[in-house]
């Protein structure tokens, strides 16, 4: 194969032979005094070249000849070498990240500086020549027995200089991070190698959070009450779940004196002992409330600024001042994040502040720039305002479901969109927060790449960047991979103001059995096609589980199982989970990177594993462990057992167990007020719309301590809401076995949700816990 290079258009000059049929025509050129990451470029140019051609290219100094015939070209490589040969090229505009790759005669120069610049000079060079570096483990190096380059004039400076992927596969510095331009490493800005360039713009702690780990560093407060000596005045005064003001330990009260100098001096303790980092962030922690007190007028201050981020503001500004005069040219990062995302009216930050901003509330189905629901016009209006301040602003962004990392998330669309949103605001840092805590999740490793090609070039179309992905990565399955994110994606298209959050469980539209049915037939297909090539198969495999994910969840007795069995033929229940099994098992587990399947932990992989193999084992002739009260049942009825419960009450504390009592051996249990365990209903899977539906509980109580309420139950989410709230009394227990309750007859409508607690009375619990086994819906007559 010839490639002809066309890199932009320059003089009509003849094209320069770097390799012709294999044989070297050219060389590279540097000098001995470059430095160690423009000598790693060298390697990576040569090796690369030699990969694709077959051709090594000698490497020589200026002035010396390289051994062989005289090179038809030469490949002048780094800064000092272009300097001295070159000197009318100016690479001191290009600063820290920055290249030239520019044909000069009979040269092509590729310098930028002695950091980063040149290393990633050469790796556009080889992205020119059509060199992919997909993933860790993944890679297109073309096979090009004849490489010429035309006439070429390329210069590049990002404008972004922070780019940060949050994803397991980046935790720690690797080579795909670099050769993709990732400037800092999750877990390993410190390790990157200085023959990798090194990291870029350094700091310690997060982005957002800081607040309660620099008072804890700086350790005159004993904020945590180790040795009991606590001031309850040090924490915010927030309210409670029924309104009540109270105090909170997990946000302080920046406004006491106290509080206030010890989150000073732990920002300035912090600067002392990392005095290569940029900045340090001053932001406070995550929770819905900030201090309502009104001894240290925090109170006064939101209401006069008209936005609780006054609070971030005022403390930052107050670090930022003492920083100033300490460390002269360092900042202070001051996020805008949850409730303190609005600019205050008059409040405004320091010289020496920068801004993250994290929305968090964002709809990541539709790009920012022009999705109509509220949450991104708000956005923009955010946006807006904080651009006018004229600091900069660094964005931490949204890309994953953090309740499901393996559920399908459509937000493929937006990636790349989001990112050139964001530099025309200004941004001059962007951190792309993933599946942080899950290796392999659902399409990670597409995000990554995509995300990396637009925090370089912003401009990159995000369509383009997806689809050669999928042809790069999944080969002759490509195309039926992309027809199953389109279908994924499809519900989202249609319906501009549909809300895709970073945080939802198994009840979406694009969830519904119709849109599940299509993807599993491409899902298939894809399988289908790299049915001879382990490696890639395997890729199809991984991309598969997130799909067969919901399947196992929706499980047999649903509207989707039904439907895939009537047009793709039948599904064997026990087969399916053996395999989703095997597969977790494979890519997850055997990883020793198993973490877990949501971002609370409340799901891991190890326990999913073991309760598939338990439901392949116990699979009844309707494909489920049927409780004893449904066995020899007939007519309809929607089954729903532990594993189905959503994630976002496992995010509160609660999670499936093992119960050999239980119908299918696990259980979940409540062990106080509040809805610690919830399950949303799904429209045309769980449900029929516009019909009633008697729902039953199956659950088990210890014995009573005394009379009385044991444990409630009932319906709660959107309006209309049924009036169903069963509270069950001790005196209709079975003590220590599982009995079915009947909870009521209803009509259920989209965004409503079970719930399940234990009841409080006089500050006393009747009974500890309540097990839930299961619950079922039948179509009421």
């Amino acid at each position: 194969m010839v490639l002809l290079l066309p890199l932009m258009a320059g003089a009509q000059e003849p094209p320069l032979t770097l390799v012709e049929g294999g044989e070297v025509r050219s060389a590279i050129v540097a000098a001995a005094g470059i430095s160690v990451a423009e000598r790693f470029a060298v390697q990576e140019l040569q090796s690369f070249i030699e990969q694709m051609s077959g051709g090594k290219l000698p490497v020589c100094e200026p002035g010396q000849k390289p051994p062989g015939a005289e090179p038809e070209a030469c490949i002048v490589v780094g800064k000092s070498t272009v300097q001295a040969l070159n000197p009318e090229v100016d690479l001191d505009v290009l600063g820290a990240e920055g290249f030239v790759i520019r044909t000069v005669g009979r040269d092509l120069i590729i310098a930028g500086s002695e950091t980063r610049g040149t290393l990633y000079g050469v790796y556009s060079f080889l992205q020119s020549l059509g060199c992919r570096w997909w993933s860790d483990d993944a890679s297109t190096i073309p096979a090009l027995r004849t490489i010429r380059v035309p006439a070429t004039d390329r210069q590049e400076t990002p404008k972004l200089v922070y780019r940060e992927v949050l994803y397991q596969e980046q935790w720690g510095a690797n080579l795909w991070g670099v050769r993709n331009k990732i400037t800092n490493m999750v877990g390993g800005a410190s390790e990157i190698r200085p023959e990798w360039g090194g990291s870029g713009p350094t700091f310690h702690s997060s982005l957002v959070h800081s607040w309660r780990s620099l008072i804890n560093e700086e350790g005159t407060l004993d904020y945590e009450g180790k040795a009991g000596q606590a001031d309850p005045k040090w924490y915010a005064l927030v309210p409670d779940w029924e309104g009540k003001l109270q105090r909170e330990r997990s946000q302080p009260c920046t406004r006491n004196p106290q509080v206030r100098e010890a989150i000073i001096n732990g920002a300035l303790k912090r600067l002392r002992a990392h005095p290569e980092d940029l900045f340090v962030t001053v932001g406070q922690e995550d929770g819905p409330a900030y201090c309502h007190c009104t001894e240290f007028d925090c109170a006064e201050l939101v209401e006069r600024e008209g936005s609780a981020s006054a609070l971030v503001l005022d403390i930052a500004n107050a670090v930022a001042e003492r920083v100033a005069r300490e460390f002269p040219g360092k900042l202070v990062m001051a996020p805008a994040y949850a409730w303190g995302l609005k600019l205050p009216r008059a409040l405004r930050p320091r010289d020496n502040v920068i801004i993250c901003l994290a929305p968090i509330e964002n709809d990541f189905g539709h790009p920012v720039a022009t999705g109509s629901h509220e949450r991104n016009v708000q956005c923009r209006a955010v946006v807006d305002e904080w651009a006018s301040t004229g600091r900069p602003i660094w964005v931490w962004d949204y890309t994953t479901n953090f309740n499901h990392y393996l559920m399908p998330h459509p937000n493929l669309d937006v990636l790349a969109a989001n990112v050139k949103y964001y530099v025309d605001r200004g941004a001059t840092g962007y951190m792309a927060q993933g599946s942080h805590t899950c290796i392999n999740a659902e399409f990670s490793r597409l995000r990554m790449w995509v995300l990396a090609q637009a925090m370089w070039n912003p401009e990159l179309d995000n369509r383009a960047l997806v689809e050669e992905f999928c042809h790069g990565y999944y080969g002759p399955a490509g195309p039926a991979v992309l027809r199953y994110i389109d279908t994924i994606h499809q519900p989202v298209r249609q319906q501009p103001g549909l809300l895709v959050p970073c945080y939802y469980d198994f009840d979406p539209p694009w969830l519904a059995p119709e849109v599940l049915v299509e993807a599993e037939r491409h899902m298939r297909e894809a399988e289908a096609a790299v049915a001879d090539d382990q490696t890639l198969l395997d890729r199809v495999r991984l991309a598969h589980i997130p799909l067969q994910y919901v399947l196992a969840v929706r499980q047999p007795t649903s509207a989707t199982w039904r439907l895939i069995e009537e047009r793709l033929g039948n599904l064997e229940p026990a087969a399916l989970a053996t395999q989703v099994a095997a597969d977790m098992e494979r890519f997850f587990v055997a990883t020793g990177k198993p973490y877990g399947m949501d971002e609370s932990g409340g799901r891991s992989f190890v326990d999913f594993v073991a309760y598939l193999r338990q439901w392949a084992a116990k699979c009844g002739a309707k494909g489920d462990a049927l409780p004893p009260e449904l066995v020899g049942q007939t007519g309809w009825f929607r089954l729903i057992h532990p594993w189905q419960v959503d994630q976002n009450s496992l995010s509160w504390g609660t999670r499936p167990f093992e119960d050999a009592d239980a119908s299918d051996g696990w259980a979940m249990k409540a062990t106080s007020e509040g809805w610690t365990m919830g399950y949303s209903f799904v429209v045309g899977d769980d449900y029929t719309p516009g019909k009633r539906h008697t729902l039953y509980v199956r659950v088990k109580c210890p014995e009573p301590t005394f009379d009385g309420d044991a444990f409630s139950c009932g319906i709660y989410g959107k309006d209309p809401l049924p009036k169903i709230d069963r509270t069950v009394s001790t005196k209709e227990l079975t003590p220590a076995r599982y009995q079915v309750i009947e909870v009521g007859t209803l009509e259920l409508a989209p965004g409503h949700r079970f719930w399940i607690c234990t009841n409080k009375r006089d500050g006393r619990y009747a009974v500890s816990e309540v097990r839930l086994d299961c619950l079922w819906l039948r179509e009421a007559p």
